[in-house]
């Protein structure tokens, strides 16, 4: 059903509201209620029904009024309580007084299971909550005598334990005829019996006397080195009484492979090396690096041809110039020939005049028009530029060229409104606070329409109260309070 959207209340000012009908249903609505909402329930006997902020009411016609006495009231009440007085018949008053329970029950819930009317009836464990031991009286001195019936009621071999009550403590007494020999002979027999790495042990018992543990190395017996590789001082069988010393000599030499997780520094010269493929980190090899003072030895990099003369790409010191030196296929001498820059890129700099040559030409591909004016300004040597000028029209081109080239904003506007072209301004409203807002549209006349939609699906038009208070800005009042941007205004005029 289509419809529109009122935020404001609507005032007839006293005319009527003819050939109207109330909202129907067949159902009551159950969402969007409010107090006072009037509807048509449609459903059996065709009822008018307002809502009081809490449900439905429904109107009764007055031909279904009825009159009539009550002759008796009672009243019935749960079995906790008993009713007297009952039943009134003229005049009286009901009275409730508890009824009598059976001696030490309670009023509670269920024991067990689903929730349930309350009734009198004995507590169970359940009922009581969990309680700490400071909150029961004289908990810990029943638990101190029960504690210690339990330990001197138990057998112990050689020991005897007895329980003062009045300071709670417990006392210990070694019965006669468990000797330091037996204390010996026990402690003993836990050592050896464990399990030692790299060590045995052995007891041996001196009767009456203190007897003897024995501790030997049943792990390292001989240390020994690896020529050339690693030396030890001390080698040979074991046990070791002395430091046992583990070194490099003199010459060491690995026959695997070598990995240096951290810098590897050379002091002295490395003679040769080999290798099928060499990665550096550096970006630059230096050659001649003990050079000092005026230079005068060439470097490079020569490779190797094997029976063939050998290839070279070095710096000639006496040239001051990059060579090659370029063999045959053959064994005969290498011909040395400098560098040369031919075919290779090169900046405008190494052609003379070809900067101003490429400008000259370029400036004259540039032909002015009806609207634009070029100028090309040659600089000589350095860069020359062209520039371009718009060309307007002599009387209201209303374009601006003062800051780049624009629409004069203020000249057009001025020509529309004399015209009599209408403009619009649009903003939203709303922020969950206020329900007036003042909207400055700047248009300079309060000939004005305004609308006013929501700015969210389904975007639908809403009414509004609107007042035209200035010849830039209008007043828009709702009856709600419309939250953040709800509603988008669009002023024309």
């Amino acid at each position: 059903m289509a419809e529109r959207l009122f935020v404001v209340d609507l005032n007839l000012n006293g005319n009527k509201a003819t050939n109207f009908r109330v909202e129907d249903y067949a159902t009551d609505p159950t969402s969007g209620n409010f107090a006072g909402r009037l509807i048509h329930n449609t459903t059996g006997t065709d009822r008018l029904k307002m809502h009081d902020g809490t449900e439905f009411r429904t109107f009764a016609y007055t031909s279904e009024l009825t009159s009539g006495t009550v002759t008796s009231v009672d009243l019935s009440a749960p079995n906790i309580f008993t009713v007297s007085n009952n039943p009134v018949t003229s005049s009286g008053t009901l009275t409730l007084t508890l009824a009598n329970q059976t001696a030490n029950y309670v009023w509670a819930g269920p024991t067990t299971g689903s929730p349930a009317a309350p009734s009198f009836r004995a507590l169970v464990a359940g009922d009581i909550p969990s309680l700490t031991a400071s909150k029961i009286s004289d908990f810990n001195e029943a638990a101190q005598d029960a504690a210690a019936s339990m330990i001197t009621g138990a057998t112990h071999t050689n020991i005897s334990v007895s329980y003062n009550d009045e300071s709670n403590t417990l006392a210990f007494t070694a019965s006669a005829g468990y000797t330091d020999e037996q204390a010996r002979d026990a402690v003993a027999g836990l050592i050896t019996g464990s399990t030692h790495s790299g060590i045995s042990v052995a007891y041996t018992d001196d009767g009456a006397n203190a007897g003897t543990l024995v501790f030997t190395n049943d792990g390292v017996t001989s240390v020994a080195g690896t020529a050339n590789e690693v030396t030890v001082s001390g080698t040979g069988s074991g046990p070791y009484t002395g430091a046992v010393t583990i070194g490099l000599p003199d010459n060491v030499q690995i026959t695997g492979d070598l990995k240096i997780g951290g810098d590897l520094d050379v002091v002295g010269a490395i003679n040769s090396f080999s290798t099928s493929t060499i990665s550096v980190e550096d970006n630059k090899f230096l050659l001649n690096s003990n050079v000092t003072g005026t230079p005068s030895l060439d470097a490079g990099i020569d490779v190797e041809r094997g029976d063939y003369t050998n290839a070279s790409l070095y710096w000639n010191e006496t040239a001051n110039a990059w060579y090659v030196a370029t063999p045959g296929d053959s064994g005969s001498a290498a011909t040395a020939t400098a560098l040369s820059l031919a075919g290779h890129t090169h900046s405008t700099g190494d052609i003379t005049g070809l900067q101003e040559y490429v400008e000259d030409t370029v400036a004259t591909a540039f032909t002015d028009s009806g609207t634009i004016d070029f100028t090309y300004t040659d600089n000589s040597g350095s860069a020359g530029t062209i520039s371009a000028a718009v060309i307007l029209a002599g009387s209201n081109p209303y374009l601006s060229i003062a800051s780049g080239l624009a629409v004069d904003i203020s000249a057009l506007e001025t020509k529309l409104t004399t015209d009599g072209y209408a403009k619009k301004y649009t903003t939203t409203i709303g922020n969950g606070t206020l329900q007036t807002f003042t909207v400055t549209h700047s248009l300079n006349t309060r000939a004005v329409t305004v609308q006013v939609y929501e700015s969210g699906s389904p975007y639908a038009q809403v009414e509004v109260e609107v007042l035209h208070a200035t010849a830039d800005t209008i007043t828009i009042n709702t009856n709600n309070v419309p939250t953040s941007a709800q509603y988008t205004v669009v002023v024309v005029g």
